[in-house]
């Protein structure tokens, strides 16, 4: 745990180890390449366990990285915001720009988007909040990966949150979320893979429980809009609900960074691994997958109930089942107990 252990030539820096995206990128490195996989943590990140890496090292900052020594990835928001304050990040033969950074800014993203006429929510002013503007949806300004959000039917939903980090729009009422996943240079789509994020953990907004293929063209169509109007170059997951009333999807953000269900990506679509990192494996064509851990952190009575409607769904298990069976069994008795 040295942070100037660099002993390793030409190895895989993985920042924000633990994450999902960062566990599953390294299960594929690890399985089809011979190079050092390295999980890399600041000081402030807590330390778990050595997982499928091959060591971890702590640093002050994302400045102490040898770029010599291998190739850097990012995988969740804070890493990869860091390293575009610096400049691009280039993974295999896909880099991502720096003006990637726009959308981590999510009052400039929405306007950019109505200046171009991207269909997005309709934006509610904290100050003019009435009873007739419930229920709606609140979310961070900045992208934080997670972070605060979800719905409120109600000022008191309001109470004690940082009202002045927030931004407030109408609910869009349908279930489940919209995302296609795509990589991107200089405007133009270099390949996409849409799916219908049906369950989520947290169920108001987060990573996939169960996610199914999409084969909806409007999805990809206003994905290439977003890329040509933002000259976009890199990864990311653009995020749509649909919206009954417009009948028409919303676009809701782009995570530039990479998603926690890119295990379904990377196997509908073996061309990611390939320009990412050269890695070449078969196309599996997962039509539904479930999340198993995640899905039992909704609650094991949900958990009981999703899993027999998808039985036939191919199911991925990423995290500890114990600790995820006990963060179920408490959310079922907090549930119980209102």
């Amino acid at each position: 745990m040295d942070p100037v252990k660099f002993f390793f030539d030409d190895c895989y820096f993985i920042l924000q180890p633990y994450s999902d995206q960062a566990k599953v990128i390294a299960k594929f490195l690890k399985e089809n390449t011979q190079k050092k996989i390295v999980g890399v943590l600041l000081e402030k990140e807590a330390i778990k366990k050595k997982s499928i890496y091959d060591d971890l090292i702590i640093l002050k900052s994302y400045g102490d990285l040898p770029e010599d020594k291998g190739m850097i990835i990012p995988t969740g928001a804070p890493s990869t915001e860091a390293l575009l304050k610096k400049g691009d990040i280039k993974i295999g033969n896909i880099i991502m720009n720096k003006d990637s950074l726009l959308v981590y800014d999510k009052i400039s993203f929405l306007e950019k988007c109505r200046k171009v006429s991207l269909p997005i929510p309709l934006e509610l002013d904290f100050k003019t909040l009435e009873e007739s503007s419930f229920p709606l949806f609140f979310k961070e300004k900045n992208e934080k990966g997670g972070g605060v959000r979800g719905r409120a039917n109600s000022a008191n939903d309001l109470n004690d949150l940082p009202y002045n980090d927030l931004i407030f729009q109408e609910l869009i009422e349908s279930k489940g979320t919209y995302g296609v996943a795509f990589l991107a240079k200089d405007g133009k789509l270099i390949t996409s893979t849409p799916h219908f994020e049906e369950e989520s953990y947290p169920q108001t907004g987060g990573s996939a429980t169960l996610i199914k293929s999409s084969d909806d063209l409007r999805l990809v169509e206003l994905t290439q809009k977003f890329v040509e109007s933002f000259n976009y170059s890199g990864w990311g997951l653009a995020e749509f609900k649909y919206c009954n009333k417009r009948k028409d999807f919303v676009f809701m953000e782009v995570n530039g960074k990479f998603w926690a269900s890119c295990f379904f990506t990377f196997k509908n679509n073996p061309l990611f691994l390939k320009l990412l990192f050269n890695i070449e494996i078969t196309n599996h064509k997962i039509r539904s997958m479930l999340f198993i851990d995640r899905l039992l952190r909704t609650g094991l009575l949900n958990f009981i109930k999703v899993l027999f409607k998808n039985i036939n769904s191919y199911k991925v298990l990423e995290g500890s089942l114990l600790k995820s069976f006990i963060l179920g069994i408490l959310r079922d008795l907090r549930f119980i107990r209102k």
